[in-house]
């Protein structure tokens, strides 16, 4: 048996366009590739890969499904058999466990998950409902320039001074506080529990499937003996050197962006999601390790490490990045202003200025290296001699020929030094190291962005057309937030607040009911995740679902013959950016055409009952409902621009 952990690993790292690349010539169309169906033959291509939505289809024969899937059915595979093609394809270690052990493992895991959710919300509890919480902490990232919103995102939190508030309150709930110091939640010192965090704000670590594994607790005294962090100890759900804060929430982005943005902060990475550059991640307080670097070079082999100007700080995290290089990814360097950080700076200069800065300041990590040495040798021989060797060092370890080759072109002009001589230095390190064999693989193909559906033409359309409609949009796009706004109880003001797309549906949708049954199925699982403040299912839970029928569903749903153009953009001036900033329009849209189908439903059927009604009570009440439900089903046409013909 495959421990749960491992398998999670490998579909994570199963690219599909990697994996059905080995057996089928792809060429790329727009966003998608396509090729000749391997499972009947066709002379047109009609076998479309989407690497955004990691799934396969054929459009002629209507073979669909997952990396996993296709290696099934095109190499008559069992499950089990498919996911160790995929571990070794992608060097992910597999250790069997028997039945027994991998049971245990999982109680295992899911008693620490619990035990984390208990203290997430436990501190999110703190920070809102008590007094201590609402003016230290919640003042704190009010301050911070946080919205409500993200603080909800991120579920930020505060532990309690008092020393016994969390184990009381594991107590009264029934939590086992042997589990809880399993989880890292509490210390066992002469026959007592203490709590592992005290008075400080709490920032939660998630796993890649949105789970709380472990947090980082930050204090907001001045006493200098206090660590201004102090981060979970790592358990059988957490290992620092594996996990990236902030990956859960960027991973999307990362692939649609082909890019990740490395900070050093919590808040850094807030911050910026807050502005909307949301491909950004933190090393969770560690340094860079090989298996962070791997965990980034399955979304993108692009990253960019964003400093401020702490030219200590940078020198320390240089000597780290040399395994970036060895793992072939592509590295750049963007330092910001002296006394910035990228907190601050996203802070006063918004979305675009810091992406424009970016730009324009990001050096690609071998040149800025080599720069920033020659700063320091001053052109000291002794320096210089090893400012040489540093540089070579760097290079050797790049697995890419070709790179190789360009930066020794690059060092050759910089360093002025034949170039021989670079390449010959370069040999003998290679050749000292051949045996080890740590040269890594040459990275996978990058992806493009996924495009937006084009809106739909205002007309009525059917109640089955409208569920499966909302069933796809819950599907794509269910993890994405959208501006919303309310009215504020006491004040009238109007406030913005930003909500999931699938929080939006399901809270304007929650009593009415799915005539198909396969849709119910799908909205349900959302209605449960909006209903337990949980974050909504993603994508790959519906197409990795054991249900055949909910995971052919969603790949049915996901996967589509049409893409737009870029053509449309340079040639006509229509821009896709104009369709996202609808985006939330068309939800709406999507939701009252909803309505408005079971409204003219509930006014047919009461039209019926007009006719066979024999009670004057009945008929009064009858009467009294088909007029509301009138004026109900006007005030939605007339929200969505339609004329009904009665």
């Amino acid at each position: 048996m495959i421990p749960e952990p491992v398998v999670a690993a490998i579909l994570d790292a199963a690219r599909i366009e990697e994996v059905v690349g080995d057996f089928v010539n792809l060429k790329r169309r727009g966003a998608n590739l396509i090729g000749l169906c391997p499972f009947h033959n066709e002379r047109t291509p009609s076998f479309s890969v989407s690497p955004a939505k990691g799934i396969y289809k054929c459009f002629g024969c209507s073979a669909a499904g997952s990396a996993v899937k296709f290696i099934m059915e095109h190499e008559k595979m069992s499950y089990p058999e498919a996911l160790h093609y995929l571990a070794k394809k992608y060097h992910i270690l597999i250790e069997e466990v028997t039945d027994e052990q991998g049971k245990q493992e999982k109680q295992l895991h899911e008693s620490l998950y619990v035990a984390t959710d208990f203290a997430r919300r436990h501190f999110t509890q703190n920070m809102l409902q008590t007094d201590e919480g609402r003016s230290v902490a919640l003042g704190y990232f009010l301050e911070r320039g946080f919205t409500p919103a993200t603080i909800e995102k991120f579920q930020l939190g505060y532990s309690l001074e008092t020393a016994d508030a969390f184990l009381a309150e594991a107590k009264k709930q029934q939590y086992n506080p042997d589990m809880l110091q399993k989880a890292g939640l509490l210390s066992h010192k002469d026959g007592r529990y203490f709590p592992f965090f005290r008075a400080r704000v709490m920032f939660p670590v998630h796993n890649l499937s949105g789970k709380v594994v472990a947090f980082a607790g930050r204090t907001l005294s001045k006493d200098k003996k206090q660590p201004k962090y102090i981060n979970s100890p790592e358990t059988d759900i957490y290992l620092k050197s594996k996990t990236l804060y902030g990956l859960y929430f960027a991973k999307n982005s990362i692939r649609q962006k082909n890019e990740c943005i490395l900070v050093e902060g919590y808040t850094d990475v807030i911050s910026m999601a807050q502005a909307g550059i949301e491909n950004v991640v933190a090393s969770s307080g560690t340094s860079l390790t090989q298996d962070q670097i791997r965990l980034i070079n399955r979304y993108t082999p692009n990253i960019t490490l964003l400093f401020d100007g702490d030219a200590a700080g940078i020198k320390a995290a240089l000597r780290g990045v040399d395994l970036v290089l060895e793992e072939g990814l592509n590295v750049k360097i963007a330092v910001l202003p002296p006394n910035e950080d990228p907190d601050s700076f996203v802070q006063k200069h918004g979305k675009q200025q810091t992406l424009d800065y970016l730009h324009q300041h990001a050096t690609d990590f071998v040149l800025f290296k080599t720069q920033l040495l020659l700063h320091d040798a001053q052109n000291e021989p002794v320096k210089m001699a090893e400012l040489v060797k540093d540089i070579i060092q760097t290079i050797a370890i790049i697995p890419d020929p070709i790179k190789r080759a360009m930066y020794v072109k690059e060092c050759t002009s910089l360093l002025n030094l034949p170039e021989a001589l670079i390449i010959n230095e370069i040999n003998k390190i290679k050749w000292k190291k051949i045996d080890k064999d740590n040269n890594a693989t040459t990275p996978p193909d990058v992806q493009t962005k996924t495009q937006q559906n084009k809106p739909a033409a205002p007309a009525l359309i059917s109640e089955l057309i409208c569920e499966r409609e909302i069933i796809r949009v819950l599907l794509e796009f269910g993890t994405k937030e959208i501006p919303i706004e309310k009215v504020h109880e006491t004040t009238n003001h109007t406030l913005t607040d930003y909500v999931t797309v699938a929080a939006c549906i399901v809270d304007e949708l929650h009593e009415l009911p799915f005539e198909k049954t396969l849709y119910a199925k799908i909205f349900t699982y959302f209605k449960h995740a909006i209903d337990q403040n949980e974050p909504p299912p993603t994508s790959d839970f519906f197409l990795l679902h054991p249900d055949e029928q909910i995971s052919r569903l969603a790949i049915d749903l996901l996967a589509s013959p049409h893409e737009i153009s870029e053509n449309w953009e340079k040639m006509h001036g229509i821009f896709i950016t104009e369709v996202v900033t609808r985006f939330k329009d068309e939800v709406l849209d999507l939701i009252n055409h909803y309505k408005l189908t079971h409204v003219i439903k509930k006014i047919t059927e009461i039209s019926d009952k007009l006719k066979t009604s024999s009670s004057q009570e009945e008929l009064t009440e009858l009467l009294q409902q088909h007029i509301l439900l009138t004026s109900w089903k006007q005030d939605l046409a007339k929200l969505l621009g339609i004329t009904i013909k009665r």
